[in-house]
Order: C-alpha cells, then structure tokens, then sequence
C-alpha cells in the first residue's frame, strides 16, 4: 500500500512525473535487453547492482565520519 506525503491539490504533476520516471526505467531496461540478450541481462542485473551499492558508499568517503575511502 502506497502511503501519499504530497497534498491531493499538486495535482496530476507527482504521479506524472514517476510515471514517466518508470517508462524510462523500462524503456533503458529494453535497450540493454536488446543489446546484450535478455538472459545476460537478468544474470548480470543483480550482481552489478549490489557491486554498485557496496562500492558507491566506499568509494565516495561518505559513508561515515571517520571511514576510510578506497580514493585517497
């Protein structure tokens, strides 16, 4: 269940923009499809975005205070 944080009177704007946000997830995810074959895609999907997620906090140094970053 989707809870809404904007006011009802923004209007259509909100839901417009995250559809148009999802079509061009989709649209990019066909592409890729296209490219490199749907099985290679659903394969590598999974792993490049959990390598994405560990390597964006070390690598930015952002993570917390007193963390080392991988870039020096």
């Amino acid at each position: 269940m989707r809870l809404r944080t904007y006011s009802q009177r923004a209007g259509r704007m909100p839901w417009l923009s995250t559809m148009g946000t999802n079509a061009a997830i989709v649209a990019l995810g066909a592409l890729l499809m296209s490219m490199v074959g749907a099985g290679t895609f659903v394969v590598h999907l999974p792993i490049a975005s959990l390598a994405a997620a560990i390597g964006i906090p070390c690598v930015s140094g952002h993570a917390h205070p007193g963390a080392r970053s991988a870039v020096q």
